[in-house]
Formats: C-alpha cells, sequence, structure tokens
C-alpha cells in the first residue's frame, strides 16, 4: 500500500468503513510511514476537538419536513410489477413503440422544432466549486446526519467524506437552517421575487437624427445608461436617396422606470415589433443566498477552530480549507451582486430603421365581393403552402420509411414468417395421419 491510497481512506479507517484485510494494511503502513501516522494523528487530534464543541438545536419542524419526505419516497416504489406478458403481446408493443417514436422523429424535423440553446445567458450560474442545484442540499447535510435515528451524538461520521466542511454545516444556527428547510420542502421563502427583464424594440422612421436623439435623451431622463451603440449607413443627401441607415442600441434602464421608458417609445416612430420578457430567478437567487450563509458560518467555525489549534499540521490543514471557503464565498457574493444588478437594471435593445415613409396598414375590406375575393386568395396561398409542406414531408420522410422498411421486413422474416412455416407444417402433419 502506497502513502497516496493511505491517506484517502484515513477518514474510512477511521469511521471502520473499511473490510478486515484492507483495514489490517492501513494498520501496518501506519506503523512503517512516519508521514502518514502524523496524518492520522492529526486528523484524530483535530476530530477530538469538534467533537468538543456544543450541539445546536435543529431547526423548528425539521422532523415532521424529514418524515414528510420520507413518505413521499416511500410511496414512489409502491409501484407493482405488471404480470407477465405472451410473446405475441410484448412483440406487439415494441412494434407500436418503434411506429411511435419513427413519427416522433418525423413530426420533429418537420415542424421545425427549435434546437436546445447551450448558450449561457446573462443569469447562469458560475462553474466554479459547488452546484447551484445541491448547493441547498449540502448546507442541510449537517442537520440531516445529526437527525437520523442511527447517527451518532457528534458528527464525527461525516468528517472523513466532507472534512471540515461538514462539521461546520452540521452546527449552523437556526436562520440558515430555517431557509434550507423550506428549500429542501418545496416552498420559498415570503419577499420579493427575483425577475430579470429584458425587452427588444423594432422602430421605423422618417427623421433618423431626431428619432435616436430622442431615445439617448429618454434613457437619460429616466436614469438609464447605454451598453453599446452602433449606427450602419450614410446620412441622405438627396431625398431620392435610399435610406439605408441603421442603428442598435443596448441600454439598461432602472426596474421602477422599465414600463414608462417601454410605452414611450412609441413617440419617437412607429414600433413594428416589440417582445418583452422576464426570467424569474428567485428559486435561484434563494439557492446562492442560503449557501452564502451557510459558507459565513462555517467560516466563523474554522477560524474557531484555528484558534485552538497548535500543530503546524493542523494550522496548515485548517488554513488550507479556510482558503477556499474564502474563495467560494468571494464567488457566491459576485454571483450575486451580478444578479442584482441585472434585477435593478433591466436591458432593452432597439434596432432603429430608417424609412422614406410610414407605410399605413392595408383596412379591412367591407364589402361583399372584396371579402370573396381576399378569401379566394388565402385558400389559394394555403393550398400552396399545404402542397409544399406535403412534398417536403415526402422527401424527409424516405429515410425514416426506408427505416421502417427495413425493421418490419425484419421482424417478418425473423419472427412472423418461421411462425406461420411451423404453424403450415403442423397443419400438413395433422392431415397426413391416416384414419384408424
Amino acid at each position: 500500500m502506497n502513502c497516496t491510497k493511505c491517506r484517502n481512506n484515513i477518514s474510512a479507517y477511521i469511521d471502520g468503513m473499511l473490510d478486515d484485510a484492507f483495514a489490517s494494511g492501513m494498520e501496518k503502513h501506519l506503523g512503517e510511514c512516519l508521514s502518514c501516522r502524523k496524518e492520522y494523528e492529526s486528523i484524530m487530534k483535530i476530530r477530538e476537538i469538534c467533537g468538543k464543541l456544543p450541539d445546536v438545536d435543529l431547526p423548528f419542524g425539521f422532523h415532521e419536513q424529514l418524515f414528510d419526505r420520507l413518505k413521499r419516497e416511500g410511496r414512489k416504489r409502491v409501484f407493482k410489477a405488471f404480470g407477465k406478458f405472451n410473446r405475441r403481446a410484448v412483440a406487439g408493443m415494441a412494434a407500436a413503440l418503434v411506429l411511435v417514436l419513427a413519427g416522433a422523429l418525423v413530426l420533429g424535423s418537420l415542424d421545425g422544432w427549435p434546437a436546445f440553446d447551450k448558450s449561457k445567458s446573462e443569469a447562469a450560474l458560475p462553474s466554479e466549486p459547488g452546484t447551484t442545484d445541491m448547493a441547498a442540499a449540502d448546507a442541510a447535510k449537517g442537520y440531516e446526519l445529526q437527525s437520523s435515528p442511527g447517527a451518532p451524538a457528534d458528527s464525527d461520521a461525516n468528517y472523513g467524506d466532507v472534512g471540515f466542511r461538514g462539521e461546520a454545516e452540521a452546527d449552523s444556527p437556526r436562520e440558515a437552517g430555517d431557509v434550507t428547510a423550506q428549500i429542501l420542502s418545496g416552498g420559498q421563502v415570503e419577499g420579493e421575487r427575483k425577475i430579470i427583464r429584458s425587452a427588444y424594440m423594432s422602430i421605423e422612421t422618417t427623421g433618423f437624427e431626431r428619432t435616436v436623439d430622442e431615445i439617448l435623451g429618454k434613457v437619460s431622463l429616466y436614469m438609464g445608461y447605454i451598453e453599446s451603440s452602433e449606427i450602419q449607413g450614410k446620412p441622405r443627401r438627396q431625398e431620392k436617396q435610399p435610406a439605408n441607415r441603421k442603428a442598435h442600441l443596448e441600454v439598461r434602464i432602472p426596474r421602477k422606470s422599465f414600463d414608462q421608458f417601454i410605452s414611450g417609445l412609441g413617440d419617437v416612430g412607429s414600433v413594428i415589433n416589440q417582445q418583452v420578457t422576464g426570467e424569474d430567478i428567485t428559486g435561484q437567487y434563494l439557492d446562492v443566498e442560503a449557501r452564502l450563509k451557510s459558507l459565513k458560518l462555517q467560516e466563523e467555525r474554522l477560524l474557531t477552530i484555528l484558534s485552538k489549534a497548535e500543530l503546524l499540521q493542523d494550522i496548515i490543514e485548517l488554513e488550507r480549507e479556510l482558503s477556499n471557503v474564502r474563495y467560494e464565498i468571494e464567488n457566491y457574493t459576485g454571483t450575486l451582486k451580478k444578479w442584482d444588478n441585472l434585477i435593478e437594471y433591466s436591458k432593452v435593445t432597439i434596432d432603429v430603421y430608417e424609412v422614406h415613409e410610414i407605410k399605413e396598414e392595408e383596412p379591412i375590406p367591407i364589402t361583399l365581393p372584396e371579402r370573396i375575393i381576399n378569401g379566394f386568395r388565402r385558400s389559394c396561398r394555403s393550398l400552396g403552402m399545404f402542397l409544399e409542406d406535403l412534398m417536403i414531408f415526402t422527401v424527409s420522410a424516405v429515410p425514416y420509411l426506408a427505416f421502417l422498411g427495413l425493421a418490419g421486413w425484419f421482424v417478418w422474416a425473423v419472427i412472423i414468417r418461421p411462425i406461420a412455416r411451423r404453424r403450415a407444417r403442423r397443419k400438413e402433419q395433422k392431415g397426413d395421419k391416416p384414419i384408424e
């Protein structure tokens, strides 16, 4: 056994989780290796110091929430297996499943389902240590160990797997535990929801400079700021020259003035497209906030243990763990500040197009002949679109139809045809028997 393998399994050896042969090898190596034996002794001393720390009461209602969660998990396992199906039923179900999957693939390719966007949004969580989904579960790890019926009085059983972090989280006070318990039970802490709002507007105008200046004036009026701006094209020297200028603006507007700013843009030009979206990050925000509280409490506990440490090895290990905790605190603090800024200042993207004249929408025909003519035109357009879609469907479905044809031929040649031949032979054998 080498030193690396021994050090990786010291925690499991202390908790008695190794088999007899492996434990004997650990004892032999610890007796021979001075470095590993010193690390083992230092861990035992730190464990002894942590074991003397006072226990912290569990959050109010924690046992009831844990019991309800265990009951829900138990109900999921109550479903019993179905009875045995004969060979025909299984083959029929498999064929139906293949047809359903093939149909779904065909429809999906024809309908143009949007591909999953893997690009990160502005409010995406960072990829540093500690994921958001497991933040609340990690923060409540110590509480789960203490509330388990078979767990010991202290939290030493968690020491081998999570190191100093498990000890500090197990002793977190009531306020962090209340937030964590609410998240684990599926609820949310009462308070203002965290919503990142954004908008996109497309505007046509005959007075390009005036419209851009009015938009910038409204941004200043509502105490916003310009994130980026771009103007393309050359100004017109004469009226007959084509209007080809375009402005692309990305601005940030305070959350309280967002709706007023959007409604006011209708006065600077003709709005041809307007989209307003909102992303609710309340759950993610609460997860990171609870994780940050737990890490700060963990930092305080590590500082307390560090002040009592005497051995140099203990001090080095504690300072290393303290550095990791502080790094995560800075990471989550930066994430919350970024979210707060995105929430307080909504992003508005504006495209301004210069045109010769703003076209008015055609009025709806009011006479019966005009309605008949327009209805006939719509029917012709619909028929043409239907024929186009039918042609696209026919061409696109060729690979799937070929696959289904091969699958059907394989099922017929391997399963159905041999069965039919055996049945025919049995009938022939019965018909050839002599009559007594």
